[in-house]
């Protein structure tokens, strides 16, 4: 008998809920209500966000929160060279990257919005803009602009 008489072809489901946990649950809340925040451990200067429920090298619980002001620096960052149905054109080129925020000491990954890809450049300054309709999620920022 050859093996594939032993195959069974199917879609097997499993239902799950998603829980974010307590740090990236005040993040969450915290982008509905358009403010934005870094996690950290007292007595330490490293800040992360997206929050971690703890410091990745010290092994300590996260429990020093900071409001950041929304501006930041493009670390990285690439040009989508066609559309995706996923996102409105409104007139500009896809630009995904990866931002700095000012008080954090990592990224976000988010839209940058500009008319002019070709012109940007690692180092630009950038500002978080909020959409008028915020949700407890990532969708609540609209993306980030340039300075």
């Amino acid at each position: 008998m050859s093996e594939s008489h032993w195959i069974v072809k199917q879609k097997i489901e499993i239902p799950f809920h998603y829980t974010p946990g307590p740090a990236l649950l005040r993040f969450l809340e915290g982008l509905r209500d358009g403010k934005l925040f870094a996690s950290g451990v007292r007595g330490e200067s490293r800040k992360t966000v997206p929050p971690l429920s703890f410091c990745g090298r010290s092994w300590k619980p996260a429990d020093d929160w900071a409001e950041l002001p929304g501006t930041g620096t493009l670390e990285s960052f690439a040009v989508v060279p066609h559309g995706m149905a996923e996102l409105p054109q409104e007139g500009e080129r896809i630009v995904f990257g990866l931002v700095k925020l000012d008080g954090a000491d990592t990224c976000l990954a988010h839209l940058i919005h500009t008319k002019e890809p070709g012109k940007l450049k690692v180092g630009t300054k950038v500002r978080l803009r909020w959409r008028a309709e915020r949700s407890p999620g990532i969708q609540a920022i609209a993306g980030f602009d340039l300075l």
